[in-house]
């Protein structure tokens, strides 16, 4: 019996593999080193696949994240420097308002007139100014030339109210002529914050004949900056050249302390952000922004504010900082996974295809070769029996034709001629299965090639009392083949369904057009192929049916034909409901 796995596996509708689900080797040693070249190729398939997304993803990341912490330290600098700006203005309207005091010609009188007439000059003082000053909240001194009290905005017997200055200020103010501010003063509660401010009053020589020294409640200030809120955890700081915050909405003022190195980055001229290991509130790795004040007053005293610069620094908390970047992140590994899922998904795919490909290149070249070396047997077979066949028909006809021969004898010589006729069938067979070389094809309908064999199988429908439905277009299909060849699929195509559905079963013919090609589709309700068969049934003298009704040789023929027409036979079965053959060729629009 010949080998059965050198048989193209079919399927409906579909271009696979013969042999898709069975096992085929055509030489041991070639079959692993094969492997692992498709091995190779996936891998590098793989590599190609991932590296480039990866990387891709990773630069995406990584600009992102650069971009989004570059957008966070941009916003942290521009609260810095809006808050710096507030104070900035809260201040420089106080010193200015304090200019334009000292300037007063009624101030300069209280110095400079006489006892009777200063007294004078400063009931109007108290009359005309002070009630600014209260609305002002500060409390206002005047001190001559040698530094003593001869003005105060609080009646002088409430000491606790009135301004006691520093001497050394005042000496200074008096020297230099220049404005001179003090460090922030808190009261002991740490809920009210205060200033002094020292303005030379000049006389009409220019030179300095007093000091004006007033003390100003700044809660406002402090306010400014206690209110700024950067999301849930960000907050505004007021911070000295010396690393001291001295306001800040979580720790008491003057609690804590920033380090040198972060200072250093601070201390800039402009405004401006940074990531730094330590935000003096216990965190690291944070992003702060920070602004300069700078107030624009002249005949400012550089010494003013205890002799050191204000500064505004935000920061937030890292957790809430990097909130977005690593959910970003989360997210960049996410669409990596599904990336390398998808790419490990369709090299896997792709390794399959090769696998089966290859598989079906291997049997494809057992099934040629077997193919050939069949096609020559029967070659051999053929011009060995078919002249001793004729010569016994021959003898057979004379013998019937002979006067003297019995009844019995002729019925006898009859029974033989039948059973040489099928003989001469599959030599018939073998025949067409043998002359691919001498394909000719023209042109012709399709729809013509299979209504004429239903016609010529028409007395075996009508004996069986069949239900055949034949469903055709109009319009002819024209293809370049041999309709004689043609005649022969469709005939064991025809035959196999009506001997699968016996007496009183039901056969659909269909022919149609489909993008330039045509379908013809034979499906009966027959007793359909075993699943373990379905594989094997174009190999030649392999057949399903039972009790001597085939000789195997029908669809390998058909397979053939079709072949050389450049078509696609397919079977469709399932056991106990039926058989589908389906045929398909290239119509003659689609052949240049």
């Amino acid at each position: 019996m010949l080998d059965k796995k050198a048989s193209e596996a079919v399927r409906n509708n579909r271009r696979a593999p013969p042999f898709s689900s069975r096992e085929r080797h055509t030489g041991g040693q070639h079959t692993p080193m094969l492997t692992q070249f498709n091995q190779l190729i996936i891998f590098f398939l793989l590599l190609i696949g991932l590296l480039p997304g990866l990387l891709g993803l990773i630069g995406i990341f990584k600009t992102s994240k650069r971009e989004l912490i570059e957008t966070k330290g941009t916003n942290f600098m521009k609260v810095a420097s809006f808050t710096a700006f507030q104070v900035e203005k809260i201040v420089e309207e106080k010193l200015e308002a304090i200019k334009r005091l000292s300037s007063l010609p009624t101030v300069l009188n209280i110095l400079t007139f006489s006892e009777e007439n200063s007294i004078m000059e400063i009931r109007n003082l108290r009359k005309i100014i002070m009630p600014e000053l209260a609305a002002r909240f500060f409390i206002a001194n005047i001190y001559n030339a040698k530094s003593e009290i001869v003005f105060s905005s609080r009646p002088a017997t409430k000491e606790e109210t009135v301004l006691a200055a520093d001497p050394k200020l005042i000496s200074k103010v008096l020297k230099e002529g220049k404005i001179l501010v003090s460090d922030i003063m808190i009261d002991d509660k740490g809920s009210n914050y205060s200033i002094d401010i020292y303005a030379p009053i000049r006389n009409d020589n220019g030179g300095n004949a007093g000091v004006l020294a007033t003390r100003h409640e700044v809660n406002s200030l402090f306010e400014t900056i206690t209110n700024v809120g950067i999301g849930k955890t960000g907050h505004a700081n007021l911070v000295t050249s010396a690393g001291y915050i001295i306001v800040c909405p979580i720790y008491p003022p003057r609690s804590h302390h920033l380090s040198d190195k972060l200072m250093n980055t601070i201390s800039s001229k402009h405004a401006g952000w940074t990531i730094t290991a330590d935000d003096g509130h216990g965190s690291t790795n944070s992003i702060i922004g920070f602004s300069p004040i700078n107030f624009n007053v002249e005949n400012l005293s550089p010494e003013s504010f205890g002799n050191e610069k204000w500064y505004i620094f935000t920061r937030q908390e890292p957790s809430e900082t990097f909130q977005s970047i690593r959910k970003f992140k989360n997210s960049a590994i996410g669409y990596a996974a599904l990336v390398v899922i998808m790419v490990i998904g369709i090299g896997v795919y792709a390794w399959r295809e090769i696998l089966k490909a290859q598989k079906a290149l291997q049997a494809e070249v057992v099934y040629m070769e077997r193919a050939e070396s069949i096609k020559q047997l029967m070659l051999s077979f053929q011009r060995l029996i078919v002249d001793p066949f004729e010569r016994f028909e021959r003898w057979l006809d004379e013998m019937k034709n002979d006067p003297f021969s019995s009844k019995s004898g002729q019925n006898r010589i009859d029974r033989m001629k039948s059973h040489l006729q099928k003989v001469n069938s599959v030599l018939k067979h073998f025949e067409y299965y043998t002359q691919a070389d001498t394909f000719k094809p023209q042109k012709m309908d399709i729809i013509k090639v299979v209504g004429e064999t239903l016609y010529l199988l028409d007395y075996m429908i009508d004996s069986e009392r069949m239900d055949v439905n034949f469903s055709r277009p109009e319009e002819p299909l024209i293809l370049m083949g041999q309709p004689k060849l043609l005649n022969i699929v469709f005939m064991n195509i025809l035959l196999n369904a009506i001997q699968a559905v016996g007496k009183q079963g039901a056969i659909n013919v269909s022919v149609k057009r489909n993008n330039g090609w045509c379908i013809c589709k034979v499906s009966d309700n027959g007793a359909g192929i075993p699943k373990s068969e379905i594989d094997s049934i174009f190999d030649p003298f392999y057949t399903t049916k039972k009790g001597h009704k085939g000789y195997g040789m029908g669809l390998a023929v058909s397979r053939g034909i079709i072949k050389k027409h450049d078509g696609i036979i397919t079977v469709l079965s399932s056991e106990d409901e039926g058989t589908e053959v389906s045929v398909k060729l290239k119509l003659v629009e689609n052949i240049e």
